[in-house]
């Protein structure tokens, strides 16, 4: 690993962090459910049960009957991925601090080889569906606090992701496209109205709404629940959470 971090300023203050890394590992524990091992099912043959072809049936292989899923040891992986994060802080916004974060994670390079005498395979370009992939992955976050209030808002941004061969047919497309999701919260001090007082005691309310936008997830045909979409976040939709927090 290696990286880089820059911060400047007092009232106004900027970080930016950005950091390499290089991963490269050797008999990878690999876990392999219903998807991932049709995906690879000429390299596992003997956890893949078909019934015969039926009588006039255009396919050439029969219907699954039965399928071992678990856990493999992959020969080799090689990955490099970059991650890079923004910080603005101002002490002193109207009373408050105000907080700016971004950060991006950017795969430059994902390889696995699973047996030794089996193909590499590119998972970032050409995936063989063992590891779902997005090149790209981020998160941000904007807030506004003081001792009383605060309210904030959370998004996250999922890049588009490539489909191994075998599951275009089905999708209609290469890849499953990009999604965001945005997320809301205000909370407030209720310190004030506790009846007893104590030096260190303290209990804060917060309100969140979870998938704000409550944009449709994006088309995925072979998702494993059947449900014919890709549930990113916070798969229940837009969800609504009251909390409180006490301190002692």
């Amino acid at each position: 690993t290696a990286g880089l971090i820059f911060e400047r300023g007092r009232e106004h203050r900027f970080r930016a962090t950005l950091d390499f890394v290089d991963t490269r590992k050797t008999n990878e524990i690999l876990f392999l459910g219903p998807t991932e091992l049709v995906g690879v099912e000429n390299l596992f043959p003997e956890r893949v049960q078909r019934a015969a072809p039926a009588p006039g049936d255009p396919h050439p292989v029969g219907r699954i009957t039965l399928l071992r899923t678990g856990s493999v040891n992959a020969s080799w992986r090689r990955s490099q991925n970059w991650a890079g994060t923004l910080t603005y802080d101002w002490v002193g916004c109207a009373g408050g601090t105000l907080e700016l974060r971004g950060r991006l994670l950017s795969y430059q390079r994902y390889e696995r080889q699973v047996f030794a005498n089996s193909p590499v395979v590119d998972q970032l370009g050409h995936p063989d569906g063992t590891t779902p992939l997005l090149r790209y992955r981020g998160d941000f976050n904007a807030n506004w606090s003081n001792r009383r209030w605060g309210v904030g808002l959370d998004g996250q941004y999922f890049h588009s992701r490539i489909l191994p061969l075998l599951e275009r047919p089905a999708q209609g497309s290469d890849h499953i496209k990009p999604y965001w999701q945005f997320d809301a919260y205000a909370q407030v001090d209720l310190s004030p109205w506790i009846p007893w007082k104590t030096e260190h005691g303290g209990l804060r309310a917060q309100l969140r709404v979870n998938n704000l936008s409550g944009f449709d997830y994006p088309k995925y045909a072979s998702d494993g629940s059947g449900s014919g979409v890709q549930p990113y976040g916070d798969w229940r939709g837009r969800t609504y959470s009251l909390s409180l927090t006490a301190t002692f």
